[in-house]
């Protein structure tokens, strides 16, 4: 909600005459605030219930993301601090994450996301497609997986705003939160990798696939990655459309968690379609690739 806390309109007289300007407060800005929501994970781990332990090549437990009081909370942002058993910071956290609302049993990542691809930092976060709405009635599991074989400690945030709703009696505020409810009912932030996490032999060109949800539209807007080396892709979309012409070297046109790539209109994937990328590895090593097309998925419900 984009509540301007202060500025100017015109005032008139009696006759609806503009005799002036004046300076205003909005007052219903003093129950919009920014929030950060951090995990609800005392019982796993008393002693720092904000701290996600990942076991060893393991997944760690559900993890509760959730308002304890009323009023809804909008997520903007995701970011994270990863470091070993010992405390020491690991830059480049080799780790998967799944996010899923589980009061509608709605996978939000249709497949665990390497975390480098849909997790930012303080400095630079990674800005979600749409917005997500938590409130009492709908937290957020998530869950995260090791693949570097070393237990790490996860430090998960989503930033966002909080509306304070049961403090303020304002007509405008309820009927706001009903349609973001209501608009999260049709459609909802989506961030999924390819169907597989390739790994390019050196010098060799190799297609992988993403294969839609068969019951949603995704309309996709960025698309991030991490690799071992260097490559070049082509994209063609499920009606054998060429999106390049030609081939395009990864940092030309993919990003990362904190530099997406952002496109610059709406891709939109059908339910059940499959996109190929064709990619060539440039590194003259093996080359895993770990790609995330990120945006927002449209449901489509059965009809009458």
């Amino acid at each position: 909600m984009d509540i301007q806390a202060f500025g100017t309109r015109l005032v008139k007289d009696k006759s609806g005459k503009v005799v002036g300007e004046e300076h205003f407060i909005e007052h219903l800005a003093e129950y919009v605030k920014p929030y950060t929501l951090v995990p609800r994970n005392a019982d796993l781990n008393p002693t720092q219930p904000e701290q996600i332990v990942v076991p060893a090549a393991g997944q760690s437990a559900d993890v509760t993301l959730a308002m304890v009081d009323e009023g809804l909370f909008e997520g903007a942002y995701l970011t994270a601090q990863y470091e070993t058993s010992q405390r020491v910071d690991i830059p480049s956290p080799l780790m998967l994450v799944e996010l899923i609302d589980n009061q509608r049993h709605v996978s939000l990542t249709g497949r665990p996301c390497q975390v480098q691809t849909v997790i930012g930092t303080g400095l630079r976060p990674f800005v979600l497609p749409e917005s997500l709405p938590i409130d009492k009635q709908q937290p957020i599991i998530c869950r995260f997986y090791d693949y570097s074989g070393s237990e790490a400690r996860v430090r998960f945030q989503i930033h966002g705003q909080r509306l304070y709703s049961e403090q303020v009696d304002d007509a405008r505020l309820d009927a706001y939160i009903r349609r973001r409810q209501e608009r999260n009912r049709r459609m909802s932030m989506y961030l999924c990798p390819l169907d597989t996490d390739p790994t390019i032999g050196a010098g060799l060109t190799q297609d992988v696939y993403y294969t839609n949800d068969s019951n949603i539209y995704f309309e996709v807007r960025k698309i991030t990655y991490v690799s071992t080396g260097a490559f070049k892709f082509r994209i063609i979309d499920e009606k054998s459309n060429e999106m390049q012409s030609g081939w395009v070297y990864s940092t030309g046109a993919i990003g990362t968690a904190q530099y997406p790539f952002i496109y610059y209109g709406p891709w939109l994937i059908k339910p059940g379609g499959k996109v190929t990328f064709r990619v060539m590895d440039m590194s003259g090593q093996s080359n895993l690739l770990k790609l995330t097309l990120c945006g927002r998925q449209h449901f489509v419900y059965p009809g009458p």
